[in-house]
């Protein structure tokens, strides 16, 4: 039984939950032998915390098993340990740690076997007989105390997370463990279903981007599919996301009219299928996401065991939300949404982001913004955070990140650079200084910066905001000269580290152009690649064999980035004979495009991506100016567009060229050659005499349709 002498302990605990604080008296771990005791009713919990201790330790008989409950006061020299659990605690765990005796006492089995892994870890710190290389540094600090998550559902979703027995190690959620259905993964559960009732109706057709949420037949497959596949919850309960496809079409069968009284909206549909699984399997959880054709509070009555996940993707990232929540129109309908579904359900997740999608492998500073962003929906009622982050993706610091958003979901008031001093100490022992300083710099700048991230941004906004490219330069040259002197698995991960951070190196050339850590060198009107990018390559040429395959979260596979480097290559030397000459803005500019760098850097716009090299002109038709004087007699002037639908970037309807004022040339679209997602125009013109060239790009029709166009390219006569 649970051995604590009854009275004192229900004492201490008494005084210790009406003081609310946590006893700070620090106990040694270390002991000569340690006693795991159990009995029936801890034997599952002794016998884990047994085999894990004891399989870390060569001399095995310095840890021993007795089935017995009863504890006396016995030498210094042996260490104690208890563990139980009872799912009546109030608290997620309690420890109680006096002299040579540790009792902890957990809510539930996996909050005990994160604790195991804590305990392991926390007496290795001070017995180096146990091996725990694969351990994280232990945040728990086993002096007597009680403990509640500052949220119940945590999930840091990066690599390390998702890696076999990870999350267990470290007492985070998991997508893959933790739910049955995930996301709008609805498709991946109905992708054999033949019966076309499941599927939505849209004009009196039968679609089957969409489903049909008042469906018995849909209803049925999926509580077929969950008692098949998981169970009714008896043993084990998971969780459940019952969401449309991720588009905006809502079923127009007559059911669903009638719940949703429309078809603009199918909260009420979801909503009703959602209850009756959850009426169904009253030992699982349920979930609507608050996204599009649900983003509407649902006026049903919901069952207890029904939740909702609410995406932040709107509100700003890298601030503090509690200093613009009463500024900020995003912050305000999201405290607002979160605040109408308490009314209806105490299960409200947030669906965060961390990471920027369109760059992996440039560093992020994203920590303090993190701890900040958890305090302020803690304050909102929000009790679980999926955090959206690399995924099964390599990420550079994704290890640290992981790290620390898993402690922090835990206990908000832990110091962000005291996690990270400890984790890069024990992972990375000769280089964790270089790491530290510099990551812990980005953070601090960042922090001062208040300035929102985009989850999608380019190099230009990292080094807009928190990435300087000097200091980077610095780092990364030291990086270079620390990987020399680490040995073994540190090298292993430094190595990996080394190779990401070589793809921003790359970024920031490309960006840079022809200006100082830049890919070009000028000479004249000629430009040649730096010998550096020839080294750069070689070293992300390494990626593929050290797990690092994408450097963003879609259509960015490195090799393909490598190939378009290859391209540059082969075209080298490069000349334009309006590489020194300013180029102006007759229309409007984008924000972040007040400069013309990009039309003449010598640098060509790589097709697999709109950030690499492209002048971006959404808000007005592009038109441009600059002097001619230089040119002589006839040139041929070239421009690329990218080309691609699902980012909004199409090519012109028209270009005109003007001479001195003067139009000499039309050029419909029609008459451009495309070459895969690239349409080029090409016109000869007579600069015989000219002072200036003007040229206007008409934008297509459209909503938020874009043109992306890289140089603008003059070079020597073309006979045809």
């Amino acid at each position: 039984m649970w051995c604590f002498k009854s009275f004192q302990y229900v004492l201490f605990l008494f005084l210790f939950m009406v003081c609310g604080c946590t006893a700070k008296v620090s106990r040694t771990m270390k002991a000569e032998r340690y006693i795991v005791h159990g009995d029936l009713l801890n034997k599952n919990e002794a016998t884990y915390l047994f085999k894990q201790l004891k399989g870390r330790v060569k001399d095995q008989e310095i840890v021993v098993y007795v089935e017995e409950s009863n504890y006396k006061e016995n030498k210094e020299t042996e260490k104690h340990l208890f563990i139980v659990v009872d799912p009546q605690l109030k608290d997620d765990y309690c420890i109680v740690h006096e002299g040579q005796k540790i009792e902890i006492k957990t809510s539930s089995f996996s909050t005990s076997q994160w604790l195991v892994y804590q305990l392991i870890e926390a007496i290795a710190q001070e017995d180096n007989r146990f091996e725990t290389s694969d351990l994280n540094p232990a945040i728990v600090t086993f002096s007597t105390q009680c403990k509640t998550f500052d949220f119940q559902y945590r999930e840091p979703y990066y690599r390390f997370n998702l890696l076999s027995n990870q999350s267990v190690l470290n007492g985070n959620n998991n997508v893959e463990l933790d739910w049955g259905i995930w996301g709008h993964n609805l498709f991946k559960v109905l992708k054999e279903v033949k019966d076309s009732s499941i599927y939505a109706k849209v004009k009196g057709n039968i679609t089957k981007e969409q489903y049909c949420f008042s469906s018995p037949v849909l209803q049925q497959v999926l509580q077929e599919y969950i008692i098949d596949n998981i169970g009714d919850g008896e043993r084990e309960f998971s969780r459940f996301v019952i969401s449309p496809q991720d588009n905006d079409i809502v079923c127009e069968c007559a059911d669903c009219v009638k719940l949703n009284k429309g078809t603009e909206d199918a909260t009420e549909s979801v909503t009703y299928l959602i209850n009756r699984l959850a009426k169904r399997f009253p030992k699982h959880h349920f979930f609507t996401l608050l996204y599009r054709t649900t983003s509407k509070v649902p006026k049903a009555i919901i069952g207890k065991n029904v939740g909702v996940l609410i995406s932040t993707i709107d509100i700003p990232k890298g601030i503090d939300l509690q200093e613009i929540k009463n500024t900020n129109k995003q912050v305000e309908q999201f405290v607002s949404q979160v605040n109408q579904w308490q009314s209806k359900t105490e299960h409200i997740y947030s669906w965060d982001y961390s990471v920027n999608f369109d760059d992996y492998l440039s560093p992020i500073p994203s920590l303090y913004a993190l701890q900040k962003q958890l305090s302020f929906y803690q304050s909102i009622g929000i009790k679980g955070v999926f955090l959206n982050a690399s995924g099964y993706d390599y990420a550079t610091f994704d290890d640290v990140q992981c790290y620390v958003a898993g402690a922090l979901m835990k206990d908000i008031t832990l110091s962000v650079d005291q996690l990270v001093k400890q984790y890069l100490d024990k992972k990375y022992p000769t280089s964790s200084d270089l790491l530290r300083t510099y990551y812990l710099g980005l953070e601090k700048r960042y922090s001062q910066n208040k300035r929102a991230y985009s989850l999608y941004g380019s190099m230009k906004q990292s080094l807009d905001t928190y990435l300087d490219e000097k200091e980077f330069v610095v780092f990364y040259e030291k990086l270079q000269e620390r990987l020399e002197k680490t040995r073994d698995r540190e090298y292993t991960m430094l190595k990996q580290l080394f190779v990401g951070l070589t793809f921003t190196r790359m970024q920031i050339a490309y960006q840079k152009g022809n200006a100082i850590y830049g890919a070009v060198y000028s000479k004249g009107l000629e430009t040649s690649l730096v010998p550096d990018v020839m080294q750069w390559l070689e070293t992300l040429k390494q990626s593929e064999k050290l797990g690092i395959t994408n450097y963003k979260e879609e259509g960015g596979l490195l090799n393909e980035y490598i190939e378009q480097w290859q391209k540059i290559i082969t075209k080298q030397p490069y000349k334009n004979l309006l590489l020194n000459t300013p180029i102006y803005f007759i229309s409007k500019i984008d924000e972040g495009f007040e400069s013309s760098r990009l039309l003449n850097d010598g640098l060509i716009g790589l097709p697999i991506d709109y950030h690499l090299g492209w002048y971006i002109s959404s808000v007005d038709d592009l038109q441009v100016s600059f002097a001619t004087n230089h040119l002589q007699e006839e040139q041929e002037v070239v421009i690329n567009f990218l080309v691609d639908s699902k980012h909004r970037f199409q090519m012109p309807e028209k270009i005109t060229f003007w001479i001195d004022n003067k139009l000499i040339h039309s050029v419909l679209k029609k008459d451009f050659k495309i070459q895969g997602k690239v349409a080029q125009c090409k016109v000869l013109v007579d600069f015989t005499s000219s002072q200036s060239m003007q040229i206007k790009c008409t934008k297509a029709k459209g909503e938020r349709i874009a043109i992306a166009c890289d140089e603008i390219q003059i070079t020597n006569q073309i006979r045809r």
